[in-house]
């Protein structure tokens, strides 16, 4: 019943640009190709994909979470520390992420990928098959059917990534040496392991495939110091309101660069989602952001607090003094 509504709720949506003309990343997508291969098979996504992938790869740890929500504890990060989190899996959007396995099964369904081969050696996909999973629709950009490519240095790779409220994944292949990574998470957040696990990935591929592009190394830094670089802009936000207020009316040019700088930066903060969603091709609102990085939530919304605080003292000075 509620699978019904769901695509009920999909027949409303409107058409916002020509087939293959845009990419927008949306885990209801992957929840639809689930409902429609339950649809053409007959059976549930999990009983499909268990005879179907799992029992031919022997990926005897993976599960679907189909037969009611499963939760999990993971961890998320607040200001630098580990917090404990529970992860609730949906049997609605259950091949949109609801599945769970290991590193090892995981490993496994990657070097699927390279040879079609299940584990006695039958073919389960031919090689073109392959080639259409993992080759972009648009030339010019790195998003393939379910695989996102990548190039580390000259390295060309394909590989996927996720996140939940307090786990995350990234996987690579890379064809050219037949090499396969996967890295696994019990802990999230939208800033630090997204950063962290794609800066270890560069050095992974780069430790084995000796290409020229390592990871970034302030990566490494920001990861274990940005709550110290929240605090110290919170500090110098409250120390600048305490300067606004000292400026006297008659100084009208640093009134005005201080009512620019303020109402831009807060405009900014307050836009993030909006922002976020440019970047990431997919959309991004704030429910996501207090799921995927409470911490990152509170500095964005205190910053621009802040500065709003500042842009009406501003205001108040230049124009009602």
């Amino acid at each position: 019943m509620i699978k019904n509504q769901f695509v009920a709720e999909w027949t409303k949506a409107k058409l916002v640009t020509e087939p293959g003309e845009s990419f927008s990343y949306n885990n209801g997508g992957y929840a639809l190709l689930g409902l429609i291969i339950e649809v053409v098979s007959g059976e549930s996504y999990g009983m499909y994909m268990k005879s179907a992938l799992f029992e031919p790869l022997q990926m005897t740890g993976t599960i679907t979470a189909e037969h009611g929500d499963v939760s999990l504890q993971g961890y998320s990060a607040m200001f630098g520390f580990n917090v404990p989190r529970s992860e609730v899996t949906s049997t609605i959007d259950t091949s949109a992420g609801s599945m769970i396995s290991t590193a090892s099964d995981v490993s496994k369904f990657l070097q699927f990928q390279l040879t079609g081969l299940d584990a006695k050696g039958r073919e389960l996909l031919s090689p073109g098959s392959l080639s259409t999973l993992h080759t972009p629709l648009n030339p010019i950009r790195s998003e393939a059917q379910g695989f996102m490519v990548e190039h580390y240095g000259d390295v060309a790779t394909f590989g996927h990534n996720g996140d939940l409220l307090s786990f995350a994944a990234k996987t690579v292949v890379i064809p050219q040496s037949n090499r396969t990574i996967t890295l696994l998470m019990n802990k999230n957040h939208l800033g630090v392991t997204t950063l962290g696990l794609n800066s270890l990935m560069a050095d992974l591929v780069h430790l084995l495939e000796k290409t020229d592009a390592p990871s970034v190394p302030w990566v490494k830094w920001a990861v274990k110091f940005y709550p110290i670089i929240m605090l110290l802009d919170f500090l110098s936000n409250a120390w600048g309101i305490r300067k606004i207020k000292s400026i006297s009316s008659g100084e009208l040019h640093k009134l005005n660069k201080s009512l620019l700088t303020s109402s831009t930066i807060a405009t900014l903060l307050f836009g993030l989602p909006v922002i976020l969603s440019f970047f990431m091709n997919r959309g991004v609102d704030y429910k996501m952001i207090w799921g995927m990085a409470p911490d990152l939530l509170i500095f964005v919304l205190a910053s621009a607090t802040l500065y709003l605080v500042k842009s009406i003292i501003v205001v108040k000075k230049r124009f009602f003094a």
